[in-house]
């Protein structure tokens, strides 16, 4: 018998809304509204971020009522947090799809781990990468620096076009940018910059000047913590 599969609450909600995403029916509304079908994946994006909002909620709720069994990640014991955390404890899949079947749902998820969910937990267990030049801490980098909300990171870093951008953001929980937001839509360029480096889109030395060359204000003094260059 092959071991259960176990996928977070966020990730179920995720596998369930592409489950029910329908390809044909999208594509047909936006030939029939005169839509460029260059917006196509856009939309699918967003109807499957919403859908996945609602079946976010519905399995927290059905864990919260007994109905689904919330386990820990380390050892798959029953867990009961004060606060669930959506994004850390598990439900295994067999429960989800007696779940579903328990409530007339014809669909169920697949036991073979998707591509997607392999991508997110490679990036979750993915070793950091330091951009920071010499023995400087990544700390005394970051306090160089001041918040930006979603667009300007954008603009800062526009290797990244702005709809992989929309599609980065739209994913935070997944692809580790929720773990490094300061505040609501809000976050640090040096932590953003690392991400970035992770994630292959810049160069250790590109990513440096960049964030050298966009020092706020009160930090332009302080480049050669970011270059190593004390000129």
């Amino acid at each position: 018998m092959s071991a259960d599969l176990y996928l977070t609450i966020e990730e179920a909600a995720f596998e369930l809304a592409k489950l029910t995403f329908d390809k044909e029916c999208l594509l047909a509304d936006i030939s029939a509204l005169g839509i460029p079908e260059t917006s196509f994946e856009n939309m699918k994006e967003g109807m499957i971020e919403a859908s996945q909002k609602v079946f976010n909620n519905q399995i927290m709720s059905a864990a919260k009522e007994g109905e689904l069994v919330v386990r820990n990640p380390a050892n798959k014991l029953p867990y009961i947090p004060t606060t669930r955390r959506d994004f850390f404890e598990v439900i295994s899949v067999t429960d989800i799809n007696a779940w579903l079947e328990k409530n007339g749902v014809l669909y169920r998820l697949p036991t073979a781990i998707s591509a997607e969910i392999k991508d997110y937990k490679k990036e979750l267990t993915q070793s950091k990468t330091n951009i920071i030049a010499g023995n400087e801490s990544e700390k005394e980098i970051y306090i160089l620096f001041d918040t930006m909300n979603k667009s300007a990171i954008a603009l800062l870093f526009d290797k990244v076009d702005k709809l992989k951008w929309k599609i980065h953001f739209n994913r935070a929980a997944r692809n580790g940018l929720k773990e490094i937001r300061e505040a609501h839509n809000k976050y640090n360029p040096a932590k953003i910059a690392e991400w970035l480096v992770n994630k292959g889109y810049y160069s250790r030395e590109h990513i440096n000047r960049k964030l050298a060359k966009n020092l706020p204000e009160r930090s332009k003094d302080k480049q050669y913590l970011i270059t190593g260059d004390f000129d």
